[in-house]
This record gives structure tokens, sequence and C-alpha cells, in this order.
């Protein structure tokens, strides 16, 4: 998002404490939620493995043109990814702590200030988004044969509409703290100004004010920073989903199991049915709170 209307678009007013504490919580998700998941399916699609889904190929084509790496396939990267953004929310906490005086108000947003709160937003939306990708890749590389349901092709949906945003935060995520550290101190401690926000871009540089490309995103990463909403509600029911996506997703990778060696397993399917039911539901109700 352009900053011009991420500016815009954030509250008039936020607390400090309350941006650490949303990061505190994340740390927590990272680690406990979303990480292991990848762990345990990096274990399944290897080095070796070659994705069967025709539209997870068009995905990782997508990736390989947008990030150089040597990890062969998304999973592998998005793992790096997570484990560096875990590294990576101490550093953020620091800065925060260091830059933000303690009632963060927009019309006293600098440069620095914005790019904290979009890096921040940057590891949300990574954390999501990444138990999501993964639902639907054990979803269609199952499908065996079968056609695609109702539900994954409303989830594929949503992967693929948010997929050129995930490749920028993966980017920002996949960068070191000493890097982040850098990048940070370079940009220019200026009060934002729309209406001066084009004649910095000309005079300072656009990669100076903007150096993980946040500007290509087209949506809010983190609704916390942009609706008014009761924090903890959120955080309670993200908590929540992210435990539920969990167990889905360690289903899911035993039903993939099961099927590479030829076992079938009606109870599993079964709780599969049942998870994917109440994950549905809980992304639904996130939505709606996300809207507002």
């Amino acid at each position: 998002m352009k900053i011009e209307n991420y500016f815009r678009s954030i509250l008039p007013s936020m607390e400090k404490a309350k941006i650490k504490e949303d990061l505190r919580n994340l740390q927590e998700e990272l680690d406990g939620k979303t990480i292991p998941p990848y762990v345990g399916a990096s274990d399944f699609f290897t080095r070796d493995y070659s994705f069967k889904s025709r539209p997870i190929q068009d995905l990782q084509k997508r990736l390989d043109k947008r990030i150089n790496h040597k990890a062969k396939n998304m999973v592998l990267l998005t793992r790096i990814a997570l484990e560096q953004s875990s590294k990576n929310v101490g550093t953020i906490i620091d800065l925060v702590e260091e830059h933000y005086s303690n009632d963060v108000v927009r019309d006293g947003m600098t440069y620095l200030k914005i790019n904290l709160l979009q890096y921040a937003e940057s590891m949300s939306f990574m954390s999501i988004y990444s138990r999501r990708l993964l639902l639907v890749i054990y979803g269609l590389e199952g499908l065996g044969g079968q056609e695609i349901d109702n539900d994954l092709s409303r989830d594929l949906r949503w992967v693929e509409k948010r997929f050129t945003d995930f490749l920028v935060c993966l980017r920002a995520n996949l960068k070191t703290e000493k890097v982040i550290r850098k990048e940070l101190d370079n940009i220019p401690d200026m009060v934002v100004k729309p209406e001066a926000i084009a004649a910095v871009k000309e005079t300072v540089g656009i990669t100076k004010i903007d150096p993980n490309e946040f500007g290509f995103i087209s949506a809010k990463l983190n609704p916390l920073y942009h609706v008014q909403m009761a924090w903890t509600r959120f955080q309670v029911h993200r908590l929540r989903q992210a435990e539920e996506e969990k167990q889905l997703l360690e289903f899911k990778l035993a039903y993939l199991r099961n099927e590479a060696a030829g076992k079938k397993d009606a109870k599993l399917e079964e709780i599969i049915e049942r998870y994917e039911s109440r994950v549905s539901k809980l992304q639904y109700q996130a939505e709606e709170l996300a809207n507002g």
C-alpha cells in the first residue's frame, strides 16, 4: 500500500504498549502455532519433492521469479522466513521502544515509524497467511485426482488473491536483524505530510523511505492498526484460530502420509472434516472483525 494511503488508513492514535503487546503475542503465535506445522511439513515436502497440483506449481513459479532462493520449494522457504521472523520480533520491539512515544499519534508519524509499523504488520500477516497456504497445499496435494470442492476452491482463491502481498512480506522477513536495523537506520526520521510525499520520493528516493517495497502491498495486513476494535477480543479470537489451524495442519499431514503409504483411515478423515468446519467459521469471523 502506498505510503500516503497507508498513512490515511491507520488509526488516529494508538498506544506503544499495545503495539509491543501485539508483537509479543505474535512471537508466541509464531513459535507455538505457525512454525511447528512447517517443521513437520518440511519432512514431507523435502528438497526432492515435486508438487503435483497445477495451482501450486503456478504459485511456485511466481515465487521463483520474484525471489532468488535455494530452498527448492515454497514450504521450505516459508519455514526459513518464519523462523527468521521469529528472531526479528525482538528487534522490532526494541526499535518501537526506542522510536515511539507512549501515545502514538498518526499526525506525528515519521517515515521511520511508518516503516516499523508496516514491518510489524508484515510479520503478523506472514503468520496467518502461511498457515492457510499450507492448508491449501495439503488439500490440493492430497486430492489424488478428485475434483476441488467448494471450500478448498474458496481457500485457494483467498491464497491466490493475496499471494503478491505474501511475496513482499516473505522477502522482508527473510532479512536478518542486522540488515533490518541498517535499512531502518537509513530511513529519514521526517514527519509524514501527505501533500509532501511525492516530493520526498523525488528528493530522498523511494527505496530509502520504503526499503521493503511495502508500497506494492494491496491491503491492510493487521486490522489492529486500522480498525477501531477491542484488542483483547481480537487477540483471543486470533489465538483460538491459530490453535485450531495448527491442529488441522497436523491431521492433514497425517492424511498425506497415509496416502503416500497407501493407507486409509476413516476416523482421521472424519476428524479432518470436523476441524475444517470449525476453522472455516473462525476464519469467517476473523474477516468480519477485520472489516469492523
